[in-house]
């Protein structure tokens, strides 16, 4: 009678063993689901702000573009006028269409400009180079 007893208390242990570790797994299942949470809305904001830069990159290229277009000069630091192709670029965007990386498409975005990337224009201070 006594091992039985004792069988019993060790199961009882051993039950609240199992209830405290559930207990402890609910609490990391709900940090968990917090912190999925959060990074969700975060990717979600990097998202939108990559597609924001690329917009920007986008309407930049295309000033550039109808600035070579109708041949008007503009003071650049670095590169120049000539370093800007609508062709090539309307190449690339076509192929990087297919791809499904965008990680991959933004990088190939980068190497697009690098002269673009470090050509400023000083409107204001209308330092106009011929």
């Amino acid at each position: 009678m006594a091992q039985l007893q004792d069988l019993k208390n060790q199961h009882l242990a051993r039950k609240s063993e199992v209830n405290d570790k559930n207990h402890e797994m609910e609490e990391i299942r709900k940090k968990l689901g917090g912190a999925n949470k959060e990074m969700t809305h975060l990717q979600k904001e990097m998202t939108a702000i990559e597609t924001k830069l690329e917009q920007k990159r986008s309407d930049r290229h295309n000033l550039l573009q109808a600035c070579k277009m109708q041949d008007i000069k503009l003071p650049l630091s670095k590169g120049t006028m000539d370093d800007i192709s609508q062709e090539e670029m309307a190449e690339d965007i076509k192929s990087k269409c297919k791809t499904e990386d965008k990680r991959e498409l933004k990088t190939e975005l980068a190497s697009w400009y690098p002269a673009e990337q470090t050509q400023s224009t000083d409107v204001f201070g209308l330092a106009y180079k011929n």
